[in-house]
């Protein structure tokens, strides 16, 4: 990488269903202290979810987008711009009403050297894409599992050095971890009944015994929407480590937003919630950083380079991005996305070595 390490490129993708080829991806370019500049857009279609990779290992970072018809994956330029849409469509996701790709996830999961992509629909089919490390892929079969699914991870949690799945749905209230063998194949291990709409999930070591716990975020107004914390012990299984009360959404992420040391966690949906970790397992009283509401995702990552976790909020008004103190959360500065943004990822899109971050967005088609 060429230039000052700590910048952030914010990239947005919104959808708006009533134009004909509707989909664009927004990239903010950062200048290294927090601040984003808009850059340009570039064809989407309706994107769910992202990941990033370089996926042609050509040195430049690419976008995989989940939409209706399966996979695609914007090809980046290394000038911050990216390629036209290049669509892998996965024609189980469409059976039964499937509706394509839901979430997505990507990672060496053979080990090649090759970035790999798992794919979800909500109807349940889970579908590996074999990188070939020149763009392309080879489609495995879908292997179907509880309906309901908007996000999946990709986590060793086992210790084996193999990606594991962990997949939440809302449609059974269950949280399910698949081994993988290195090999394309994941083999059921362990569920957990939570008894609610379980919408997304993180690994993070919350006790710092080296093992990757696992949180889990639902979102049910009825009793209210709880965090569950769930304990691993590096063989794949899970304890119950206990629910948090009113603290759950639609989105979910982790790190270190008060610079202590320990891992925190960030929720998102009716308001943004901040949980702070002990470093035993334990999370404080939810804190709000922002009034907001209607909030969709969230991200954390360090934006200005000094070594602290900062976070991106999405909303119905955009990325509003706050830069973490110790002690209190400072003002945010808002930058307009596109319409409805539901999610975002770093990577550094200009090769200038600043990160940058891709922001979806559902309600205009841009990424």
């Amino acid at each position: 990488m060429r230039g000052i390490a700590g910048a952030v490129v914010l990239v947005t993708a919104c959808t708006e269903p009533q134009v004909e080829d509707p989909s664009s991806v927004a990239i903010l370019l950062g200048g290294g202290d927090g601040a984003f500049t808009l850059s340009e857009q570039a064809p989407s279609w309706f994107p769910r979810a992202l990941a990033v990779a370089d996926f042609d290992k050509d040195g430049c970072t690419d976008v995989a987008v989940a939409n209706p018809k399966g996979v695609g994956v914007l090809f980046g330029t290394c000038h911050g711009t990216l390629r036209p849409l290049v669509q892998t469509e996965l024609s189980e996701f469409e059976l039964e009403g499937l509706n394509g790709a839901a979430a997505l996830a990507a990672a060496d999961i053979n080990a090649d050297g090759a970035t790999d992509i798992v794919a979800a629909s909500f109807g349940g089919a889970i579908t590996c894409l074999r990188g070939e490390g020149d763009g392309h892929f080879q489609i495995g079969p879908a292997t179907y599992f509880a309906s309901g699914t908007r996000a999946v991870v990709l986590s060793d949690v086992n210790a084996d050095g193999f990606h594991d799945l962990v997949i939440p749905s809302t449609r059974d209230g269950k949280v399910r971890v698949l081994l993988g063998d290195g090999a394309f194949s994941f083999r059921f291990a362990w569920e957990d009944d939570l008894g609610l709409t379980t919408y997304a999930a993180v690994t993070t070591d919350l006790n710092e015994d080296t093992y990757p716990d696992l949180v889990v975020t639902n979102w049910d107004p009825v009793p209210n929407h709880t965090l569950d914390v769930l304990r691993g012990n590096g063989t794949g299984m899970f304890v119950d480590g206990g629910a948090v009360g009113s603290g759950g959404g639609l989105a979910i992420s982790a790190g270190d937003l008060n610079n202590d040391g320990h891992q925190d966690v960030v929720t998102s949906g009716d308001v943004v919630r901040v949980f702070f970790g002990d470093g035993l397992g334990g999370l404080s009283a939810p804190t709000l950083p922002t009034e907001e509401r209607n909030t969709l995702s969230i991200l954390v990552t360090d934006l200005n380079n000094d070594n602290h976790d900062d976070l991106v909020v999405l909303g119905t008004n955009g990325a509003s991005v706050f830069l973490a103190r110790d002690t209190a959360w400072p003002p945010p500065t808002v930058y307009e996305t596109g319409d409805t943004p539901i999610g975002a990822v770093v990577s550094d899109f200009n090769m200038d070595g600043l990160i940058d971050i891709a922001v979806a967005n559902s309600g205009g088609n841009t990424l």
